[in-house]
């Protein structure tokens, strides 16, 4: 094995820089080993950002007076070396087309690495600042894509590739470089950009779409839905904190239709519903109170005040979203499809949680569909309170309700507590 495919294969940055410079007259025949060896791109991709030594910042005679005062990195030095030697530049540019063993063209690779950090790996980035490395990584970008024909370029979907894999500065230097529409043809799938960037939780790259005004309004087509990705945020990523600040601070302001459902008839505020303790969760809903009927249901007759009270262990972020829907006029009445009520719900609770009372004392007292109301079983909320031992609830009920009302059964609240076994109740 020659020492240039040697340097190649074990990723021996220096030997292979050392190689570049001193044979660069016998360019053909290191280019013809390079050429078989598709290690190439990954030793270059890994070490894209190191500080080239001092004996090689001869590179390129074309450098701006910016470039010199900053230290040239490999990616630069690769670049200037390409513009400044024909031979080197036709090389690459056939190198490029050739694929590794996953099938992705080096630009390909490179994009998902960006994302992945790869190009810091194995290097001494750390003499670079943020933006630095976003220059670096945005001029090497730029480098590569010269390599293609655009027409070729533009048949492989590389915004919805960045969207999935990649940071901000790729997507942004696609669509500046490519002349790329944010909302691209979509991909076999039927997804846009901003779609994959969101399914993929890559929540810097989404943000940078919107940025470039990508429409929220874009749908997600599979598994059987056809919901938006404003709608599909809240339905599968809404377990991250991430997710609600990405949808609080930037994508709720761009949503044009609010009262869109997935296929199991939620709408958005269903679906906030299911997670009101997390952050930003009440600057959603704030919004969403507004725009959605709060007594709407969805395909199991559910309101959104049903889901949260069942849903949602009892938070102070719970009592504010249930005082955000009670100023709302929700019905604290309306029964689903199992012939329950939020309130039901909230009654069959067990244990004595002291924040209850917080919640409790939001209900108006003087109600008398409150006093009256029952399940199925025809039995009241204390009698619901007495069955499932919850003390805090009972000791605030009992004041203004009738201890005695039985339900269908002719068993009294006592009964049913001392049947359940609950004796402190």
């Amino acid at each position: 094995m020659s020492p240039l495919a040697y340097a190649v294969q074990n990723d021996c940055f220096l030997t292979f820089l050392h190689y570049f410079k001193a044979d660069l007259p016998k360019c053909s025949r290191i280019m013809g080993i390079i050429n078989g060896n598709e290690r190439f791109w990954r030793l270059v991709i890994n070490h894209l950002l190191e500080i080239v030594p001092s004996f090689s910042t001869k590179a390129s005679s074309s450098k701006s007076s910016d470039q010199q005062e900053s230290p040239l990195t490999f990616g630069r030095f690769l670049s200037n070396l390409a513009a400044d030697n024909k031979q080197v530049g036709a090389l690459l540019s056939k190198l490029a087309l050739k694929t590794n063993k996953n099938g992705e063209l080096p630009v390909e690779f490179f994009i998902k690495a960006a994302g992945s950090n790869q190009v810091l790996k194995n290097s001494n980035s750390a003499r670079l600042s943020p933006q630095a490395v976003e220059k670096e990584v945005a001029h090497f970008l730029c480098f590569l894509l010269r390599l293609y024909d655009r027409p070729f370029l533009h048949e492989h979907s590389l915004l919805h590739l960045a969207a999935k894999y990649s940071s901000a500065v790729v997507v942004r230097t696609l669509v500046q470089e490519l002349v790329l529409l944010v909302e691209a043809p979509v991909d076999p799938h039927g997804s846009s950009p901003l779609v994959l960037a969101i399914v993929h939780r890559n929540y810097e790259a989404a943000v940078e779409l919107l940025r470039l005004d990508a429409d929220p309004a874009a749908r997600f087509l599979q598994h059987g839905e056809n919901i938006s990705a404003f709608l599909y945020e809240l339905k599968h990523n809404s377990g991250l904190t991430a997710s609600y600040e990405f949808t609080a601070t930037h994508l709720l302001s761009r949503v044009r239709k609010f009262n869109e459902k997935d296929k199991e008839g939620n709408n958005a505020l269903h679906l906030l519903a299911r997670r009101v303790a997390l952050p930003y969760s009440t600057e959603v809903a704030t919004v969403l109170v507004e725009k959605i009927n709060v007594n709407s249901v969805n395909a199991r007759g559910e309101t959104p005040l049903h889901i949260a009270l069942r849903e949602n262990a009892i938070s102070p972020a719970l009592i504010a979203f249930f005082g955000l829907l009670l100023k709302k006029e929700a019905d604290l009445y309306k029964l689903d499809d199992c012939s329950r009520s939020p309130l039901n719900y909230l009654m069959k609770r067990s244990g004595a949680d002291p924040q209850l009372l917080r919640l409790l004392q939001l209900l108006d007292t003087k109600d008398v569909g409150l006093l009256r109301h029952q399940d199925v079983k025809q039995a009241s909320l204390l009698f619901n309170c007495a069955e499932n031992g919850n003390a805090v609830c009972l000791a605030y009920l009992k004041a203004f309700m009738d201890c005695n009302k039985v339900d269908i059964r002719k068993y009294t609240p006592l009964a049913a507590a001392v049947i359940n076994g609950h004796k402190g109740v």
